[in-house]
């Protein structure tokens, strides 16, 4: 029965590898500075994990349960540090390159949230 339980232990955490995979490229491509992220949460995970590796390490002495350990460390801690990464990008104002007769007109008139590229707006004349 131990054995069962330690592939189950196994062969789930690894599957898990690929399941951080997802999360990972939907935090990357969020416009919104990945507000559907829990920073707290994936940071108590992480946490939690290297608990689990610190046990593995020094108490367990199993390579394998810290294998998985750090690897379930490191996809945590990257979606953590992404998510956190695109926050900060979201909060900075973006930079503005206009020259002061390009600048926003000031009678109310609505602009656009992201300059066109002289590039295109040559390629609707």
């Amino acid at each position: 029965m131990a054995a069962t339980i330690g592939w189950l232990y196994l062969i789930t955490n690894a599957a898990r590898v690929f399941a951080y995979a997802p999360q990972i490229v939907a935090v990357w491509r969020c416009h919104d500075g990945a507000l559907a992220i829990s920073l707290f949460t994936w940071s108590m995970w992480t946490i939690s994990h290297v608990a689990a590796l610190l046990y593995g390490a020094l108490l367990m002495h199993d390579m394998y349960f810290v294998l998985i350990s750090t690897v379930n460390v490191l996809g945590c801690a990257l979606i953590t540090g992404l998510a956190a990464w695109r926050r900060m990008e979201f909060a900075r104002p973006p930079c503005s390159s206009a020259e002061p007769d390009q600048a926003a007109p000031t009678d109310g008139t609505p602009q656009p949230a992201f300059p066109i590229d002289q590039r295109q707006s040559r390629m609707a004349e």
